[in-house]
Formats: structure tokens, C-alpha cells, sequence
């Protein structure tokens, strides 16, 4: 029996080629990055999106929670935190930032994240985009304080079409973001600093090709 569910996957289309689908995809392309050249990734994230990896790496993981499990537990410690004590923590925080979409002004000021991905599905199986338009490169900014979290994490996750959310939650799509800003920012799950003195720029990256089961 397999335990491992890539390797299962990948033992299943090695038996069964025929049952793969080929789908493509573009990257984040950071164009910027602090003290190197560009980067590509399929996800981005600032504020308290960087925050969170980094505690369910260094906490959830060294505690054997995996998985899903372990940004379901990241998730529900840092609501708990906040509903009960309203005030700022050390991932639950303002942070101040300016987010461009295309050039047109998207959220400035007091945020508590911005990410950007082109992947359909996030953690959780989340889409937490509501953004019209064509382009694989989706965006989600929440301001700070965040609003009533019980009232709105699910259509924040999930991008529900009737949502009903506060001016300060944002989505868009668009070919290029830039986040001015000292911010750091996180990468498929690892830390870059912000560049010290231009906007991060955030592009429609490179398109690829995947076998999917």
C-alpha cells in the first residue's frame, strides 16, 4: 500500500499514462527581489501571510501536525488569538504597505497581508479571489484591523460570489503588482526581504506544461 499520496500518483500514471491531463500555468515572476536576480514561484505573500508560514513551519511542523492539518491548526490558533484579545500579536498586525494593480491603486495604508498567486487552489482548498478579468495573476489584500473574522473568513476563503465584505477586503487581477513597502514576503514557503528601495514588482511569470493524474 502506498502512503505517500505524489508517489501514488506518480506509480498510477507510470501504470496508466493514458489517464493524465496536461495543464499549463503561469509563475509569479518577482521581478526584484533584495540582492539578486528575479525569482519565480506560484505563490507570494506579505504581512501576515509570511508570518503564518513561518509559524506552521516552526511550530506546527515540528510538532508532527503535516499537511493540511497543519494550516487548518495555523489558521485557527491565530483567530483564537485574535477574538480574544483584539490587539496586535506578533503575526496579527498592521503593517503598512501600498499595493498597485496595473498601476492603478488597489490598498494602501494599514494591511494586514496582500497575496498574489496564479494557482486555482490554495490551502484549504481555498480560492480566496473574486476578481474578474482574464489574467491567471490574482490578488487579495485585508486591511487592518481585519474585519469580523466569524463573519467573513469563509467568504474570504473562498471567494464567494454574493459576498458582502468590507471596502478594505480587495481582490484584482491584473499582469503586474507592486508593493511599496519594507515588507517581507514569502515564496512557495520561503522568506525573502523586501528590496530597500523601489516597489516590490509582482509579474505574469513563465508558462509551463504539467502532467497532471
Amino acid at each position: 500500500r502506498c502512503h505517500v499520496r505524489g508517489r501514488c500518483a506518480i506509480a498510477d500514471l507510470a501504470e496508466n499514462p493514458g489517464s493524465a491531463s496536461l495543464k499549463t500555468r503561469h509563475t509569479v515572476r518577482i521581478a526584484n527581489p533584495a540582492g539578486q536576480g528575479p525569482l519565480h514561484g506560484m505563490f507570494v505573500g506579505c504581512g501576515a501571510i509570511r508570518g503564518a508560514v513561518e509559524f506552521t513551519q516552526s511550530t506546527m511542523n515540528q510538532n508532527n501536525v503535516r499537511g493540511e492539518l497543519a494550516p487548518l491548526a495555523t489558521l485557527l490558533t491565530l483567530m483564537g488569538r485574535y477574538l480574544f484579545s483584539r490587539r496586535e500579536t506578533g503575526i496579527v498586525k498592521a503593517h503598512s504597505m501600498q499595493v498597485s494593480a496595473d498601476g492603478q491603486n488597489m490598498a494602501e495604508g494599514r494591511l494586514l497581508l496582500f497575496i498574489v498567486s496564479t494557482l486555482e487552489k490554495l490551502i484549504l482548498r481555498s480560492h480566496p479571489y473574486w476578481a474578474t478579468g482574464s489574467s491567471e495573476l490574482k490578488a487579495l489584500t485585508i486591511g487592518y484591523p481585519p474585519p469580523n473574522v466569524l463573519r467573513n473568513i469563509l467568504p474570504l476563503l473562498y471567494g464567494f460570489p454574493n459576498r458582502n465584505l468590507p471596502d478594505d477586503c480587495q481582490s484584482r487581477a491584473g499582469e503586474a503588482f507592486e508593493v511599496s513597502g519594507t515588507v517581507p514576503y514569502v515564496v512557495d514557503g520561503e522568506f525573502f526581504d523586501a528590496p530597500a528601495d523601489e516597489p516590490l514588482r509582482l509579474e505574469l511569470g513563465t508558462k509551463f506544461t504539467y502532467l497532471c493524474p
